[in-house]
């Protein structure tokens, strides 16, 4: 308990650093417990019982940023299955972004032959332009 307790508190003091041209914007940690009816994955036998993810957005030099997020499954066993998502891009204008999204999942007990219809492992990379239409908060560092 008292080392969940010093993890909080190093979480929060770091959450508030800036160290050079780093900035951390984001750190988050979800835990998730699912319903028995959940059907995550099209993948037979696996039933996803619980979740956990760790989001951490991060700024690089300003206006340049890297944003991630880590999610594991559970079944009855341990941690089976593992996702990682990130984008890393750059806030061109106030309401523009453009940035490189990757995505990957894996099973940690099984070949890729367990994902149905696939054959693979779920994987994607993608380039993306991304106009903010509305938002609302302080605005972000940008390039112009």
């Amino acid at each position: 308990m008292r080392l969940a307790w010093v993890l909080l508190l190093a979480v929060g003091w770091l959450s508030e650093q800036t160290v050079g041209a780093v900035e951390l914007r984001e750190l988050s940690v979800f835990y998730r417990r699912y319903h028995e009816s959940a059907r995550l994955l099209e993948i037979p036998g696996f039933q996803a019982k619980e979740g956990l993810s760790l989001v951490f957005r991060v700024d690089l030099f300003g206006p340049v940023y890297w944003n991630n997020e880590v999610t594991s499954l559970t079944d009855s066993g341990g941690y089976r299955y593992v996702s990682w998502r990130f984008s890393f891009g750059v806030r061109v204008h106030r309401n523009i972004s453009l940035f490189a999204e990757h995505y990957s999942a894996h099973l940690l007990d099984h070949s890729d032959s367990a994902y149905q219809p696939w054959g693979k492992f779920p994987q994607s990379n993608s380039a993306v332009v991304l106009w903010h239409i509305w938002q609302t908060g302080a605005p972000e560092r940008t390039v112009f």
